[in-house]
């Protein structure tokens, strides 16, 4: 377990492997733990980072600071401290949000972009999932370990993000970042509206949307292999992200 101090925070984080950085951010019902798998995978390639947001995790609770701005500054002063000065994002849901908007403001240092389950607009953020008592309930069962994180995130944290989220609109974020995305969705997503993704994914040759048939909100747990396989895919390739496609074999759990 690794911790440094920002702006009077404790901060929480796990590196694993060596090579290039590259850095994962959670959302909301989750810690650092629920990339272990990915970083796992990837760290015979990468540096892998995955840090816990403020309120969330082992970092600090006190710290109320939980907007979104909040955690794109966090991002920032947590790339300077471990001396990254550029590196591929992995975000998901509010993680997603924080890394489409570190990217379209700091251009230069981000390599690629990969949001999972990424609510580009604020209305596509499910008004339920906020009021939930039982937002837990989203993960997958099988997944305790992951489940016993989430527990640990401050209510604050959770009300304060999503009501943060839910004023943005990325459109224009999306339109204006440089380094080749990835947008990864689940087609049975009941937190994020994915029709709005299904729309934008054609309006920029650098960006591309792809639907993991059958998952939810948690496609990197709920389809890990074939997650983390699209995931190298699109690291290791070039500018050309059209060639990156889904396998034929994933469509068939879709008939």
């Amino acid at each position: 377990m690794s911790a440094i101090v920002i702006d009077g925070g404790i901060i929480h984080y796990e590196v694993i492997g060596r090579g290039r950085p590259l850095i994962f951010i959670h959302g909301w019902l989750g810690s650092w733990r629920y990339w272990m798998g990915s970083m796992e995978e990837l760290s015979p390639y990468f540096r892998t980072y995955a840090l816990d947001l403020w309120g969330f995790g082992d970092s600090d609770k006190s710290y109320e600071r939980f907007r979104v701005i909040d955690y794109i500054n966090l991002l920032e002063a947590f790339m300077e401290e471990m001396g990254i000065r550029q590196a591929p994002l992995v975000g998901h849901s509010l993680g997603a949000v924080i890394a489409v908007r570190f990217a379209a403001r700091n251009p230069q240092k981000v390599e690629k972009l990969v949001a999972v389950s990424l609510p580009i607009i604020g209305a596509a953020l499910n008004s339920r999932f906020i009021r939930s008592n039982n937002v837990l309930g989203l993960i997958p069962p099988e997944y305790a370990e992951v489940m016993r994180e989430a527990r640990k995130a401050s209510a604050k944290a959770l009300e304060v993000s999503a009501k943060s989220v839910i004023e943005l609109d990325l459109r224009l974020d999306l339109l204006r970042i440089q380094a080749p995305t990835l947008i990864i969705y689940g087609d049975r997503d009941s937190v994020v509206d994915t029709n709005h993704i299904k729309a934008f994914k054609d309006l920029k040759s650098s960006i591309r949307a792809m639907c993991l048939p059958g998952t939810r909100h948690f496609p990197m747990l709920e389809e890990a292999s074939k997650f983390n396989r699209l995931l190298k895919e699109f690291l290791a390739l070039g500018v050309e992200i059209d060639k990156l496609q889904i396998k034929e074999e994933w469509r068939r759990k879709m008939g």
